[in-house]
């Protein structure tokens, strides 16, 4: 006898429609927290670590000094500061500082000061951060200058000064900064026109001879015929031994070492 199956086909549809129906979800308790990550460089659990180096001491002329003793190194920790001095040898060591950005403070009586930045990750060994000069601070003064137009193209600059100590009456280097303006007011921020300029000289006088071209051509403000020229003269150490250090209280770049004395004087432009 043939049955129909059309019955049996219907009930296995059905049974597939449910079963493709059915979505099995997941259920049970969370697994436990897995363990913390290392520590970043900055993070808490790195070790604090000494900031070591050297301060090697040198005279106005950039020539260094056989020891560097007793030179103060402090830096800021919190709300207090740390301090060190170095030894004979210009070796110095801060005591164990956790990481972070740091600006060690370098002074020492008769010398320029400064600050020197450090990046600080801390960790199992000491902060090595080199050699650093701290430059005698200039005591030389001028005690006189000249100005004399020649030939309507040059201008003669004579200028007479003291003597640092590291200086002999012999041949020596020494360096000026120029500063020209419209303006009585001229220093080394507020000028038209700027020259820095050095030589060896005998003695205690320097003589130079500035082409006037550039101050008809190549001054913010040109100067022109009967006008009146401020000049600020402002003696400095040699250029071989300047740098700079960057301020990061204030976000600007110090020169290094500073400026010494200065004078004033004037002329008529040809």
């Amino acid at each position: 006898m043939h049955r129909n199956p059309f019955p049996k086909l219907l009930f296995l549809t059905l049974l597939l429609a449910v079963a493709a129906g059915c979505t099995k979800q997941a259920e049970g308790i969370p697994g436990a927290t897995g363990a913390a990550g290392q520590a970043g460089a900055n993070g808490i659990g790195v070790k604090s670590s000494a900031i070591t180096g050297y301060i090697a001491l040198l005279d106005p002329y950039g020539n260094p000094y056989p020891y560097s003793p007793n030179v103060a190194i402090s830096v800021q920790k919190g709300d207090s500061f740390l301090r060190t001095t170095t030894d004979s040898t210009g070796k110095f060591s801060l005591p164990a500082l956790p990481p972070g950005n740091y600006s060690i403070h370098v002074t020492k009586t008769g010398f320029d000061s400064l600050e020197i930045f450090v990046q600080h990750s801390g960790g199992d060994e000491a902060k090595f951060i080199g050699s650093t000069n701290l430059i005698q601070t200039l005591s030389t003064k001028i005690t006189g200058q000249t100005l004399t137009v020649q030939g309507n193209t040059n201008l003669m600059i004579t200028t007479s000064f003291t003597l640092d100590p590291g200086a002999s009456s012999g041949y020596h280097e020494r360096d000026f900064f120029y500063y020209f303006s419209h303006s009585k007011t001229v220093s080394s921020r507020n000028f038209d026109y700027a020259s820095g300029s050095g030589q060896g000289v005998i003695g205690n006088q320097l003589m130079e001879s500035y082409p006037l071209i550039n101050l008809t051509q190549n001054a913010t403000k040109p100067f022109h015929t009967g006008d009146t020229v401020w000049l600020k003269s402002i003696i400095y150490h040699p250029f071989s031994i300047e740098s700079y250090y960057f301020d990061y209280t204030n976000n600007i770049g110090v020169r290094y070492p500073f400026l010494g004395d200065s004078t004033l004087n004037w002329f008529q432009m040809p």
